[in-house]
């Protein structure tokens, strides 16, 4: 048996200029999904800052985090992590806070959210 599956990005594809997934967007989704087709959200951006619209339309993977994390929405499990190396992550932002005039630093898991500059819509998501 073949899956059926489209893979969305949010930027410019499923999200509107104003950061939203739009009703329209949503219904077509549902349309989707009832003929069978499965729904990915695919996006270089964190877990937390794609469950939120990856939930508005009912995807059943989420691969996110430039591919470093593979989620099934369905089963609620993990298909594929591999985090960056602690001491590698170390190094980068050491390297980053010398020109901290320009940085934002978002950090987050699957349960927790950090970033020194919020931007507005990013209080969807965290909320």
């Amino acid at each position: 048996m073949k899956v059926k599956m489209i893979a969305v990005d949010l930027d410019g594809t499923l999200l509107n200029d104003n950061q939203r997934v739009g009703s329209k967007t949503i219904e077509t989704m549902a349309k989707v999904k009832a003929q069978g087709v499965k729904i990915a959200v695919s996006t270089g951006r964190s877990f937390s800052a794609c469950k939120f619209y990856a939930n508005q339309i009912k995807a059943d993977y989420i691969v996110c985090c430039n591919g470093a994390i593979i989620m099934d929405t369905v089963e609620q499990n993990v298909i594929y992590k591999r985090p960056m190396n602690q001491q590698v992550a170390h190094e980068v932002i050491e390297i980053l806070y010398k020109y901290k005039h320009n940085l934002k630093i978002q950090w987050d898991s699957f349960d927790t959210y950090y970033s020194n500059n919020l931007l507005p819509f990013e209080t969807d998501y965290i909320e």
